[in-house]
């Protein structure tokens, strides 16, 4: 299988803002990418990119493969003077974590800025038993008032500073990684699939909104109409005191069982990785599992749906960490399964 510079790619993709309802500048990156590797590219209404892969027999069964492009972020929803404005925030954010972060307005001009953070020797007693709230945080844009306002207007987004660390071997810290890296490890696949050995056609989603609500995987599932669905996306890996259903970073993707999902599908992917040899985890996830899969199962006709899940650390903060060799094995897997995959609802006979 060709190999794929996962944090070559992670560093690039870490300049392209993404947050949900902005995400134009990540599916042109995604969309550029598949054109030599897809039979068909589009984009919907939406802004969700669609590449398909067709196998050579026809009326081949779909399958999907969706990973979300967008990130978490924030909105310029007040001007408080003097160059400081207020957030409101895009997806799930614990404000606890921002004073002193580097923060990117993306308005007229991209302007880098940093959350107002009152230094400890201020902080009264009862201010330091206060849980940060994101109404009581400014961002503090240096610039004056007038200049402020014309280049950050009302609506602005605004993310987490750009650029990557690479910590110890095959681990790499940056925003956005919750789930772009997903979306490289669809790049990855195409890039490996062998037509020849298709069982399916192979369809792969990088879908908008998913942070507010999954929106976007919910209208391309419809318009698609797949057979099954693998949804691909982060789930939490373990640390220190971490509790429950974690997964440990290098020891290879999750595959999930869920009360929500299919779990003949779901076995049927496990059977693959275990003909294959390909390392994997196993997680339980009782009801909702908060990716897409719990929409795009319900999408039209309804779809067998299963989660791959990529085990990260500090998920929805500045500094996310994914271990590359998770990347790797979720390619791996993948790749195995659209080349072995057996069950199909459409194929599935009731007798009586």
């Amino acid at each position: 299988m060709k190999t794929f510079d996962f944090a070559k790619e992670i560093e690039a993709l870490s300049f392209i803002s993404g947050i949900s309802g902005c995400e134009e500048k990540t599916a042109e990156f995604f969309a550029r990418r598949l054109e030599t590797l897809c039979d068909e590219v589009k984009t919907d209404a939406m802004g969700n990119v669609l590449g398909i892969i067709r196998a050579e027999s026809e009326n081949a069964p779909t399958i999907l493969i969706d990973s979300h492009s967008d990130e978490i972020g924030f909105l310029v929803c007040e001007h408080a003077g003097g160059g400081f404005v207020r957030l409101a925030r895009v997806g799930g954010m614990d404000p606890g974590v921002l004073p002193a972060s580097e923060v990117i307005l993306y308005g007229e001009e991209t302007v880098r800025a940093v959350v107002a953070a009152k230094p400890p020797h201020l902080l009264s007693a009862e201010d330091r038993k206060k849980k940060r709230k994101l109404e009581d945080l400014f961002v503090d844009t240096l610039l004056d008032d007038e200049t402020c306002r014309r280049l950050c207007p009302i609506g602005t987004p605004v993310g987490f500073s750009d650029g990557v660390v690479k910590l110890a071997e095959h681990k790499i810290a940056s925003r956005g990684l919750d789930d772009r890296v997903a979306g490289l490890t669809l790049l990855a696949l195409a890039e490996a699939l062998e037509k020849k050995a298709l069982k399916a056609n192979v369809a792969l989603l990088f879908s908008v909104q998913e942070e507010v609500g999954g929106m976007g995987a919910k209208v391309a599932a419809f318009g698609l109409a797949p057979d099954t669905c693998l949804a691909v996306d982060v789930s939490f890996a373990t640390f220190p005191g971490g509790e429950g259903r974690l997964l440990e970073m290098g020891k290879g993707a999750g595959i999930s069982y869920s009360d929500t999902l299919s779990r003949t599908l779901t076995r049927d992917v496990i059977r693959v990785a275990n003909e294959k040899e390909i390392p994997f985890q196993l997680l339980a996830e009782p009801g909702e599992t908060g990716t897409n899969a719990h929409d795009i199962q319900v999408a039209g006709r309804g779809v067998a749906s299963t989660i791959i899940s990529l085990p990260l650390s500090y998920m929805h903060s500045p500094s996310e960490v994914i271990d590359t060799r998770d990347l790797e094995s979720a390619v791996q897997l993948m790749k195995a399964y659209c080349e072995n995959a057996k069950f199909f609802p459409e194929e599935v006979q009731i007798v009586g």
